[in-house]
């Protein structure tokens, strides 16, 4: 029997929206649930706790300090609710980075084990939607007198659908979304043309998000400055093709 994670979509909807508004690592408490018959594990909710980040690291509070939501609030709160949630896993952010597990994962992780002392999930993710999943549990066995750890690696994680299926079929309709036709005059003579994305003239906005999407933190960036680092490291025409493709073939894929 294959495990496997499953997301849905109100759940990815929070896992995303924490992921990319968060410059830095950020992380978040997790309420699995699992089908034994067929090994699917499902997210069935997330909890938020304060915490403290760097590029690296996400380090969630406890206690709740003035006012803030550390993680035994958020045992406690589960713990309150008419039918009990397991807190039984975790998901964090690898901000740019890729998504395999570092050593400070596994600790947390093995920390987290055995406060639940069945199985737990972990799922990292990064802007680039790059996503790692990962489960461990506490089994029993003949040759010795504690359970084992074991751990499962590169477990599929399934997401259903992170797009909106409304604007899809909006932006898919017919007439919606129009190629600009304009008129100009060269050498004397009238001439309509087409633009499109291939022979516009990139404006700082349009290097931005080229530079967001390749994973540099332009957001807080001057317009010179992002037209100095554009040059600087080379960047060109060809990127911004390259990144608008990226949307035509994400997109391209749900019609």
């Amino acid at each position: 029997m294959e495990v496997g994670i499953y997301i849905p979509r109100d759940v990815w909807t929070d896992i995303w929206t924490m992921v990319s508004v968060c410059k830095l690592e950020v992380g978040a408490l997790m309420s699995c649930s699992i089908d034994k018959d067929n090994g699917m594990i499902t997210v069935d909710e997330i909890f938020i706790p304060s915490q403290e980040v760097t590029g690296g690291t996400c380090d969630f509070d406890k206690n709740q300090d003035e006012g803030l939501y550390g993680t035994d609030d958020i045992l406690t709160e589960a713990l309150m609710r008419d039918v009990h949630v397991p807190i039984n896993g975790w998901v964090h952010s690898h901000v740019n980075m890729n998504t395999n597990f570092s050593s400070i994962d596994d600790d947390n992780i093995e920390k987290w084990l055995d406060y639940n002392n069945d199985y737990y999930v972990s799922i990292c993710v990064n802007k680039k939607k790059e996503i790692t999943g990962r489960v461990d549990m506490l089994v029993d066995t003949p040759f010795t007198s504690e359970p084992e750890h074991v751990t499962i690696d590169d477990v599929n994680v399934m997401v259903e659908e992170w797009y909106s299926p409304k604007v899809m079929d909006w932006l898919n309709t017919e007439g919606v979304i129009r190629e600009k036709k304009f008129t100009y005059k060269k050498k004397g003579k009238s001439k309509v043309t087409t633009v499109t994305y291939n022979n516009v003239e990139l404006t700082s906005s349009n290097k931005r998000e080229v530079l967001e999407w390749d994973g540099v933190q332009a957001q807080s960036m001057t317009d010179k400055q992002i037209d100095a680092y554009w040059d600087k490291h080379n960047y060109s025409e060809e990127d911004y093709d390259e990144y608008i493709e990226s949307f035509v073939e994400m997109y391209s894929q749900f019609r």
